[in-house]
């Protein structure tokens, strides 16, 4: 086993080195800094915009945003999603509104809500509307996976409902709704972020993006999106952990 973790994060520092001597050739090919910045160019920028005024403020207001969108997708899809795994007349309801949702072009939402909530808040609802089919979906089949038997079998014993929900609803809709929520953050942070693009609220990584776009200052944008890119992938890392912690049977056996 620890082989093999080993031999998965040298591959993982392997690619990672690959794609950094592609980035540094192309860079080079190119011969054009301003367009295609060499990679330690980047590095450079990423270290002054982590000594800028600015930079908690826009990390932290743009995690608020993607947080606030997540947790309400996830506390709404939740709560709807397992309702429509319990009652097939509540699934047949939300389905028409699970195909607008889906069908929607987001740019279509994100430009509505503009007009309708304001900067601040569309990236939150943006973010929301792109992770709530996910974990509706997940726990809906979670849900519909739990052994009907088993509950009967726990009313006949007398079990009461905590212990149900404890030893059998959870066990059961666990590992759908975790790989929900990996999901559903990985893909609601970055709508999140292209709301902030359009919407460019005062504090954002998204307006920050657009900026660097504006003065087309590449090598900034590229910090930006590796900025992006890190904290998404350390958010997923602290997901996986909780999901161990949560499941730790599931692992054992």
């Amino acid at each position: 086993m620890k082989t093999s973790i080993t031999e998965n994060k040298n591959i993982y520092f392997l690619s990672i080195i690959v794609l950094l001597i592609i980035w540094k050739t192309a860079s080079f090919a190119y011969n054009n800094e301003a367009l295609l910045p060499s990679p330690e160019s980047v590095i450079i920028s990423m270290i002054n915009l982590l000594q800028s005024a600015d930079f908690i403020k826009v990390l932290c207001f743009t995690l608020l945003r993607g947080f606030a969108g997540f947790i309400l997708s996830l506390i709404i899809g939740s709560i709807l999603g397992t309702w429509a795994g319990i009652n097939l007349y509540v699934e047949k309801f939300l389905t028409p509104l699970l195909s607008v949702i889906k069908s929607t072009p987001f740019m279509s939402v994100i430009l509505l809500s503009l007009l309708w909530l304001g900067s601040e808040k569309t990236p939150i609802f943006a973010g929301f509307l792109v992770s709530f089919p996910i974990i509706y979906t997940n726990m809906l089949q979670g849900t519909r996976s739990i052994d009907k038997s088993l509950i009967e079998m726990a009313r006949v014993y007398g079990i009461d409902r905590l212990h149900i929900l404890k030893d059998i609803f959870f066990p059961s809709t666990a590992p759908f709704l975790f790989a929900g929520i990996a999901s559903a953050f990985s893909i609601g942070w970055k709508v999140t972020v292209g709301a902030e693009v359009l919407s460019q609220p005062k504090y954002a990584i998204g307006t920050s993006l657009w900026e660097s776009k504006i003065f087309i200052e590449v090598e900034i944008l590229l910090a930006w999106t590796i900025y992006t890119i890190l904290i998404s992938s350390l958010i997923e890392i602290f997901i996986k952990i909780i999901e161990k912690k949560a499941i730790r049977w599931k692992h054992e056996i």
